[in-house]
């Protein structure tokens, strides 16, 4: 990834992840819901993904799951 789409990417997520700190874990288990169901999709066959994607998409779930407290 560019060092340009990294800044996008960071500038994007902090305007996401704003607000108070309960609105912040709420977010993040909403993120981390969505990606579940992406994931879903990936391993049905619905949505196409390299195995590096998925791989990446499963540990941000994680990562957001341990932050948020959730599943």
């Amino acid at each position: 990834m560019s060092e340009e789409l990294r800044a996008v990417a960071a500038e994007a997520l902090s305007a996401a992840f704003s607000g108070p700190p309960a609105q912040r874990l709420a977010d993040a288990a909403a993120v981390a819901d969505h990606l579940e169901r992406v994931l879903v999709a990936v391993e049905s066959g619905e949505v196409s993904a390299t195995a590096a994607e998925a791989l990446r998409i499963e540990g941000a779930i994680l990562a957001l799951r341990a932050i948020t407290g959730s599943r």
